[in-house]
């Protein structure tokens, strides 16, 4: 059962002169043995994030010995620690190139043409793509600032050690990493969290419809087995309609009797209530319902968890009725003088627009000034 590669396609025996070409790098990374050309560009830093939250800093800059690739799809990075090579995908596209991925390989266009291709790594099931044109001798390869020492790093305000920027575009580069699950309850778990947290028995009717058919190894047996619910799930069904609000059945069993007081006559509300013995007058009541134009509610929220560079922490939101209108107010704190410019701010503006407000409802956390403004 040997695996065959085609012509190309089997790793050569000097990987360092080869690279990984990653969709999720943003930028691309090369180790200080990788084959390269110094740049005039060649001070500038940054800072990778790892996916395991660690930062590194890369020492120089240089450019690829692929000269084919258009020249700002050439630059690329020392980083002292980086195991693999990495082309950007990313920096490829940006450039104007095109990048194909099959299943023996991968090639990059640019205008229609083939200006690099790829093979399939046989151990990893990535796609490598070399370094250097065809034709080089990689044991001759171009090294002379592989070993630069690095450029001294100067601190900034927030601890990250950058040097300055010349025309570098990249404010902070990424390198992502991809991860397999070991066993079929961290597949289950990540295919329910990848949903949304869904209800188990509608993941089970829409698997069992088919729906699903393209995720491997999701089955209704492993979601029975591997997925008992979740508090993400519970707290996003917790709208449920209060029962009986509107129901059609009576309140009363057939025949019960509904206790009166005692000398009470129930009839018809619009007929004239009896006389008692000592009562001598008897009120009229009446009601009647008044379209009240000019309503305004207002409420504000909790404090955000950041706080804007404006230095706004909380929102005060407004409805206007009429206008079927929502207006918010940003304000840093929730003390009075902060809410009577929120309240200022929008009775301004809508008095401009010829809108007066006559009834505004409000919640219980205000303050006599606010009060006074809007009854004044």
């Amino acid at each position: 059962n040997s695996i065959k590669y085609h012509s190309g396609c089997a790793n050569p025996t000097d990987l360092e002169s080869t690279a990984f070409i990653d969709t999720a790098a943003s930028i691309t990374l090369l180790t200080p043995k990788a084959p390269a050309r110094s740049t005039t560009n060649s001070n500038v830093q940054i800072t990778v994030l790892q996916p395991s939250g660690a930062k590194m800093t890369s020492t120089h800059a240089v450019n690829l010995l692929l000269s084919k690739l258009p020249a700002d799809a050439r630059l690329a990075h020392r980083l002292p620690g980086l195991v693999n090579n990495l082309l950007s995908v990313a920096v490829l596209c940006d450039a104007g190139c095109e990048v194909f991925f099959h299943k023996h390989g991968c090639e990059v266009t640019l205008n229609g043409d083939t200006i690099l291709r790829g093979w399939r790594d046989p151990k990893s099931r990535l796609w490598r793509v070399k370094l250097v044109d065809d034709g080089w001798n990689t044991n001759l390869t171009i090294r002379d600032d592989a070993l630069r020492p690095p450029i001294p790093l100067t601190t900034t305000p927030t601890g990250i050690a950058l040097a300055a920027r010349t025309t570098d575009k990249v404010t902070e580069a990424q390198a992502h990493s991809l991860y397999e699950c070991s066993n079929t309850y961290q597949l289950m778990q990540y295919y329910y969290a990848c949903l949304n947290y869904p209800v188990p028995s509608s993941l089970l009717q829409a698997i069992d419809r088919g729906y699903f058919r393209g995720w491997r190894g999701l089955t209704s047996q492993r979601v029975r087995r591997h997925i008992k619910g979740a508090p993400e799930s519970a707290m996003g069904h917790l709208d449920q309609v209060r029962q009986g609000t509107r129901s059609t059945h009576p309140r009363t069993p057939t025949g019960a009797t509904i206790p009166t007081m005692p000398g009470l006559h129930i009839d018809d509300h619009m007929a004239d209530a009896p006389q008692g013995p000592l009562n001598v007058r008897t009120n009229h009541v009446f009601m009647q319902i008044h379209a009240i134009d000019g309503v305004i509610s207002s409420n504000q929220t909790g404090r955000f968890p950041i706080t804007s560079n404006r230095g706004n922490a909380y929102v005060v939101v407004f409805y206007i009725y009429d206008a079927n209108y929502i207006r918010s107010v940003p304000i840093k704190s929730r003390s009075k003088e902060e809410l009577l410019r929120a309240y200022h701010e929008v009775y301004e503006w809508l008095e401009s627009r010829g809108f007066k407000p006559l009834l505004h409802k409000m919640d219980n956390e205000t303050s006599h000034e606010v009060e006074k403004f809007i009854q004044g």
